[in-house]
């Protein structure tokens, strides 16, 4: 319920909060997509919002969250969708789920299928293949471990959901199980684990071993890290720390570094990060030196991306795009690049995030060039038809004002973008070398340099 145009610009991709109970109504819990169930008031039309963001060239990735008392009475919310007294480390007893999932797949995803295999409420229009979804995320958090064990999944029991959420233990359950069965390309996305904890991984790759031949039964590692100066697993004490000084992509590497020997198809996510701009909360960015707290949040908010794409993470998206009440001294209550809703007033983060979006949507990163300039972050980036972009930062957090650097470049002028905390474009100037060298503003928000 976000205005989509205001969506676009910073989103390369959108984590969607899906809930479950959403999706289904009245007897018999048949699929209700378009509009949705009676849990959201029979309002909401995800048919036309997949569509319209894709057609915004925004990347969709619903997270079905949440698990339904009417499936599986006496429930709580976020207890493991299974009936009682079915064991919790087996595929099978996560049936409704994955044939959930099945439905979702086929109505969006890439392929078309069998009429008889839709299983819709009425009033519902039928369609499949609508190839306006190329993942599907199965859980939030799994691993909440300030829940019982009702609602706390072990790697085993999440590997046995999740061989179910894929492709029905690779086959084994049957027709209509897993996205897989219903589209072959769809990805599953491990639902977002809520440390970067590589031992989980590790765990539910044993489990794969054992019981797949050794396929994992998800197609990307994802996880949640905020960088604060609390304990791990979002323990926050007093405030947010710069993504340099929380190690973000030295944690991220270790990650990445396993997935290359031991799961090379997979990819590796940071689905949630962030930061709170207001002071009362133990997540917040501060105000230091010349720069106010969401100038603070914008800069390490850039910053950290910059450092996941030197990490070698796939995707990233941050936490999140609204403020759920922008007077809120709570945690996340303040962590969007908007105001709440009903107002959606941009924060000099949105502003920043579609500047880096904008300018660098083309290019990936290259080489990490930090001897380049003493005490700065130099990093280049590179596109296909070899182009070239520098991005500067001093990777401190004392709010200093610009100090000018020389850079080198064989380049013949560099347009340089600053990052303006006003402008979707950033503010541009063209620079010409004295001697081979550019001077250059570099402050803790990043500067971009592009070489052509």
């Amino acid at each position: 319920d976000d205005p989509i145009p205001l969506l676009a610009p910073v989103s390369g991709t959108l984590r969607e909060y899906h809930n479950w109970n959403w999706d289904f109504e009245g007897p018999g819990m048949l699929a209700r997509f378009n509009p949705s169930g009676a849990a959201a008031g029979n309002s909401w039309f995800f048919d036309n919002f997949y569509r319209d963001l894709n057609r915004l060239g925004v990347t969709v990735i619903p997270a079905l969250q949440g698990s339904s008392s009417k499936h599986f009475p006496g429930t709580e919310n976020d207890d493991k969708p299974i009936k009682a007294g079915d064991s919790s480390v087996l595929p099978e007893s996560y049936r409704i789920h994955a044939s959930h999932l099945y439905q979702f797949a086929a109505r969006y995803g890439s392929s078309k299928v069998a009429a008889e295999s839709t299983k819709l409420a009425p009033g519902q229009v039928a369609a499949s293949g609508l190839g306006v979804l190329k993942y599907l995320e199965n859980w939030n958090e799994p691993d909440k471990t300030w829940r019982n064990r009702s609602g706390y999944f072990a790697p085993y029991e999440l590997a046995a959901m999740c061989s179910a959420d894929r492709d029905g233990h690779q086959g084994r359950m049957g027709p209509g199980v897993g996205i897989r069965t219903a589209d072959p390309k769809m990805k599953l996305v491990l639902g977002g684990l809520v440390r970067d904890d590589i031992e989980i991984v590790k765990a539910m790759h044993l489990w794969s071993l054992a019981h797949r031949k050794g396929e994992l039964p998800f197609d990307v590692i994802n996880v949640h890290h905020y960088c604060s100066d609390g304990d791990e697993a979002q323990a926050f004490k007093t405030q947010g720390v710069s993504p340099e000084a929380g190690e973000l992509r030295a944690r991220m590497e270790k990650l990445v570094a396993w997935k290359r020997i031991h799961a090379p198809a997979q990819e590796v996510w940071l689905s949630e990060f962030g930061y709170d701009t207001n002071p009362g909360s133990p997540l917040h960015a501060p105000a230091v030196g010349v720069m106010s707290a969401e100038q603070v949040q914008s800069a390490w908010l850039v910053r950290s991306f910059l450092e996941l794409a030197a990490a070698g993470v796939d995707r990233a998206q941050m936490f999140m795009f609204r403020d759920v009440k922008s007077t809120g001294t709570g945690v996340f209550e303040t962590c969007g690049v908007v105001t709440e809703k009903g107002a959606w007033k941009p924060k000099p983060s949105y502003y920043d995030l579609a500047t880096m979006r904008l300018r660098l949507k083309s290019f990936r990163f290259k080489e990490d060039l930090r001897d380049l300039i003493a005490g700065c972050r130099t990093y280049r980036f590179s596109n296909d038809q070899q182009e070239s972009a520098l991005v500067i930062w001093q990777p401190t957090s004392l709010g200093r004002a610009p100090l000018p650097h020389l850079v080198k470049s064989k380049a013949t002028k560099l347009r340089m973008i600053e990052f303006d905390g006003k402008t979707v474009a950033g503010r541009e100037t063209v620079l010409t070398p004295l001697n081979g060298s550019f001077k250059v503003p570099v402050s803790e928000m990043p500067v971009l340099l592009l070489e052509n």
